[in-house]
């Protein structure tokens, strides 16, 4: 309905426990945010099929918590709910992503009001300020000075990305090197990773 994209959160639909469907995910939040939709997110993790596995699931996490909307919620009958004590052994680990996700909260509130009062996406494909990027990228920009670099195939373990032309260069996750605009990175990230993304200078 119109006005839903200024004033409503929503999600993308009910999703399935997959590899093909993160992706899918993907394609449909970068869709969203150019259709003028500033506030969504899919059900991290998968809303129906079988349980997902512990790389699907930690995959599904690192990639949410850069969403406007990051929420863990599932229907699967016969087997227990995705929550993110779903694999007690990875606790640690979804914990580490959860207090990661909470440092972003001051970034992310921030964003969202920018975006809100400019009427632009919170979350946008990076071809959207740097029209020469690679529009097949899975690359995607969190507000202006984020650069998400998520791993959506199975049994990926690491991310190549190009560093768009936005500014001065980009730290990898906010510390070390400065790296120029145009730099071809190779970013090693297993599963129990924190997921692969850098800061605008």
């Amino acid at each position: 309905m119109a006005g839903t994209q200024r004033v409503a959160s929503t999600w993308t639909g009910d999703n399935l426990t997959d590899f093909r469907d993160l992706r899918f995910n993907h394609y449909q939040a970068m869709t969203m945010a150019l259709s003028g939709f500033l506030f969504f997110g899919p059900d991290v993790g998968g809303f129906a099929g079988p349980r997902p596995s512990r790389e699907l699931f930690l995959r599904w996490l690192q990639y949410g918590l850069f969403l406007p909307r990051c929420v863990l919620h599932s229907w699967k009958p016969g087997e227990a709910p995705t929550m993110p004590w779903l694999y007690p052994d990875l606790l640690l680990t979804v914990r580490r992503l959860f207090a990661l996700r909470e440092r972003l909260v001051p970034y992310l509130y921030a964003q969202a009001e920018a975006c809100r009062l400019a009427h632009e996406p919170l979350i946008r494909p990076v071809f959207l300020l740097d029209p020469a990027y690679d529009p097949e990228s899975d690359a995607f920009l969190c507000g202006d000075r984020i650069l998400v670099c998520p791993v959506f195939d199975e049994g990926g373990t690491n991310v190549a990305v190009t560093l768009p032309d936005l500014g001065r260069g980009w730290r990898l996750r906010g510390e070390g090197p400065l790296y120029p605009p145009g730099e071809e990175l190779i970013v090693p990230c297993l599963p129990e990773d924190d997921p692969v993304w850098f800061e605008k200078e």
